[in-house]
């Protein structure tokens, strides 16, 4: 049913060529460019570095995670400023409503305080259904242009909504031993 195609490239000096321009025989005739025949499925493949794997998925198995962060910054030690973090979660859950399921994670309004410990537990324990798929962070963050490394803020899980930094690096080791990851993480951060 239609025709596949994969196509990887190892020379370095042919990754750059504009694959979609490509052309071929289709219905066994005329050739003509496969980025423009909406029965040709293309999509180019940029290999990981990960060596997980993500079994496909269709529109049932679908599962967003909403974290949103909005810490109090006393003394303006990071600089962080407020955002109406319910208006926020009722946005997303608008838009998510009827296409995915979805979980918040934000204090007062869905399911805990959005601390680091809390979106792992989420991501490991959180659906009975399955998996979450999609990862949608709103929230602070912050890059270091000394050593490029970037933070986002969490909060902290005590009774103050107070900053949790979590550098990029800190999220990605501790995401790491999670047997099932999202397909997709959305990080709205200012």
């Amino acid at each position: 049913s239609g025709l596949r195609i994969l196509l990887f490239v190892e020379a370095e000096d042919l990754k750059a060529w504009r694959w979609e321009w490509l052309c071929a025989p289709v219905d066994g005739g005329a050739w003509s460019l496969l980025g423009q025949d909406q029965r040709t499925p293309f999509a180019i493949y940029l290999p990981s570095l990960t060596d997980r794997w993500f079994p496909p998925i269709g529109r049932q198995q679908m599962r967003a995670l909403v974290v949103i962060s909005n810490p109090a910054d006393p003394g303006g030690r990071y600089g962080l400023g407020y955002f109406d973090a319910p208006a926020a979660a009722e946005r997303l859950l608008s838009i998510f409503s009827g296409s995915m399921p979805s979980t918040i994670l934000a204090r007062g309004v869905g399911e805990g305080v959005p601390d680091i410990d809390r979106l792992v537990w989420q991501l490991t324990n959180g659906r009975p259904e399955g998996p979450y798929t999609v990862l949608h962070l709103v929230c602070h963050g912050r890059l270091n242009r000394d050593d490029g490394e970037t933070t986002i803020f969490l909060e902290h899980p005590g009774d103050q909504a107070l900053p949790q930094p979590i550098s990029g690096s800190d999220l990605i080791a501790r995401l790491r031993p999670v047997a099932r990851l999202p397909y997709l993480v959305f990080l709205s951060c200012c």
